[in-house]
């Protein structure tokens, strides 16, 4: 559909796309780890629940890609627009995450969570994933209480 570049067989995407999962599993940090190291600065709070909506709209923009994909649809104008949206939130989510690494780092707290993953976008888009779906299940979980 998308030429080789997007070939999910060549060896070389499947080692890196190993690689970049044994980071991201080493790396995985939690919503409620996060939101202690935020809370009580209003500052830190406001990068991270940007952060968090930047996960989110994320997340929203793969889902659609992945539906498109698995509708069949040859629609390759359309593919394109969505692929794009999502790169474009993609780099938009990648520098929020840096923002936040950024300014934890400068109060002195923990960023070798983000350390272990910094370059690679695949998993930052993991961690992106994961992050979201983890604040979709807490605030529900909390909801239902």
């Amino acid at each position: 559909m998308f030429g080789e570049s997007f070939d999910l067989t060549d060896q070389k995407v499947k080692n890196a796309s190993e690689e970049s999962l044994k980071k991201f599993i080493d790396s995985e940090v939690s919503v409620d780890y996060l939101e202690s190291l935020v809370l009580g600065n209003e500052d830190l709070v406001e990068v991270f629940e940007e952060m968090v909506i930047n996960c989110l709209r994320y997340t929203e923009t793969v889902c659609k890609f992945e539906i498109i994909l698995m509708n069949d649809d040859e629609d390759r104008d359309k593919l394109i627009e969505i692929d794009n949206i999502r790169k474009t939130v993609h780099d938009v989510t990648i520098d929020s995450i840096n923002i936040l690494a950024r300014s934890l780092r400068n109060q002195n707290l923990d960023v070798e969570w983000v350390d272990k993953f910094s370059g690679n976008r695949a998993a930052y888009g993991r961690f992106a994933i994961s992050l979201a779906f983890e604040k979709i299940l807490k605030e529900r979980k909390q909801n239902e209480e």
